[in-house]
């Protein structure tokens, strides 16, 4: 990093956030433990995950006790009797096979080639299956063994995962497409509801090259930034991260009906989710240990939360911060706490519904930092400049942040309350507390 990034660095740390940045004197009275806490950390829920209703909506972990009985959990909420059959061990040739599912509405199931999965599909009554990659990917054995038991059985394979791609554009019919990175899986995941709605297909490409679509088809949409896929082709959909971007992208669905959230880091687990696009009208939502504040209002907006996959893929802790109910808010203490909103006037619920979304918001954005400050130190930049570029868009970010929180620390009162002045002291003490942790993360860096 550049001595003028540390010094500005240096700055903001030294600027305000000892003067303006508290604010208001810390008053440590009988409150305690505030809620307003919450809005950084939140209580852990049960360490078990059953269907349970919520205020906005109910929540169910699928999980095996590996990614392929996962899948099979997952693909049993598709019963249909046309099947997807893809490699575990090879994320693009199962997100090729969202062509297939979305056109035909068919179950997707991983497989790791073991000619189990037969006893499953038989149990089923399967008419239709498509095995989507080579031989590498599937076997030759476990389609020698499908085809003694099922008279349809038909596999769709390239000399790589984006020839295998446009051979399912192909077969499906597809001539309004969705592109998508093949290298990595959140971008492609994320659109499979977004695709499922427009009748488009998905095809993955080579995102540091130029590409060419097949013939007769033409490019709706670009998932991701241009650092991941250069070629510029129909409306490009993008965040700071894969986060927003599935943010955004989800945004753009019509009324769904369930989430299933899964892991952005994690793809093992995460591409069972397609089936329940099919099944249950789902979006796919890629999560952090943090999740955005969007993706806590989009759940409050579904009738159902899914969480994909064990601990290891979605933790309790992620769980907990999307269906407890408040997350991120302003909720009633708990038994013992000597605090109280039910004594708040309507014009001071009000000023605190106003802070608590200024909260979020700032959550939200510093957030997005945190993730960005990631990104920057685990890619290889291409140039001292890119990175110096990259570094003064998160400085920019920061400011913002900063400004938000002098913002929210000038918000007038009116009448006094010490509840109120309490809790908003409080969280400018932890909103600058954790934006300073970025920061130092950000100085960590050395280019």
């Amino acid at each position: 990093m550049d001595k003028a990034a540390i010094k500005w660095i240096l700055l903001i740390i030294s600027i305000n956030i000892g003067e303006e940045g508290k604010i208001m004197n810390k008053k440590k009275k009988k409150i305690g433990s505030l809620i307003m806490a919450s809005i950084i950390s939140v209580a852990t829920v049960a360490q078990t995950f059953s269907v349970s209703t919520f205020a906005y909506s109910s929540y169910e972990r699928i999980a095996g006790v590996n990614r392929y009985e996962t899948s099979k959990l997952v693909s049993n909420r598709n019963q249909s009797d046309t099947v997807v059959i893809a490699s575990g061990e090879n994320f693009a040739d199962a997100l090729s096979s969202v062509n297939l599912s979305n056109k035909y509405g068919a179950s997707t199931i991983l497989t790791n080639g073991n000619t189990d999965i037969i006893n499953t599909l038989k149990a089923r009554n399967v008419k239709k299956i498509f095995l989507v990659g080579g031989v590498n990917s599937i076997p030759q054995n476990l389609e020698n063994k499908l085809k003694e038991s099922f008279n349809d059985v038909e596999r769709i394979a390239g000399v790589n995962r984006y020839e295998t791609s446009r051979k399912t554009i192909k077969r499906t019919g597809y001539t309004k497409l969705g592109v998508a990175s093949g290298k990595t899986f959140p971008d492609a995941l994320s659109a499979s509801a977004l695709l499922k709605q427009e009748d488009y297909g998905l095809l993955l490409v080579d995102g540091d090259h130029s590409y060419t679509v097949p013939e007769g088809t033409t490019v709706e949409y670009t998932f991701g930034g241009s650092r991941t896929i250069v070629q510029n082709g129909g409306e490009r959909i993008n965040g700071t991260s894969r986060f927003e971007t599935a943010v955004k992208i989800s945004n753009m669905v019509k009324d769904p009906k369930s989430m299933a959230v899964v892991s952005g880091d994690n793809y093992a687990d995460a591409l069972s989710a397609t089936n329940l696009v099919i099944s249950e009208g789902a979006i796919v939502m890629p999560v952090q240990k943090y999740p955005y504040y969007d993706v806590i209002r989009k759940a409050r907006q579904v009738d159902k939360v899914y969480f994909i996959g064990g601990e290891n893929s979605v933790s309790n802790e992620t769980a907990s911060r999307i269906i407890q109910k408040g997350v991120g808010g302003i909720d009633k203490p708990s038994a013992g706490e000597d605090y109280d909103t039910d004594e708040l006037t309507s014009d001071q619920q009000k000023l605190l519904d106003d802070i608590e979304e200024r909260g979020k918001r700032i959550i939200d954005d510093i957030e997005k930092v945190e993730d960005a400050i990631d990104t920057l130190r685990n890619i290889n930049w291409p140039s001292a400049q890119d990175f110096a570029d990259r570094v003064e868009e998160i400085q920019d970010m920061i400011q913002k942040i900063r400004d938000d929180i002098k913002d929210l620390g000038d918000l007038d009162i009116g009448s006094p309350s010490d509840i109120i002045n309490e809790i908003k002291d409080n969280l400018i003490d932890k909103l600058t507390s954790r934006l300073l942790d970025a920061i130092k993360k950000l100085i960590g860096i050395r280019r």
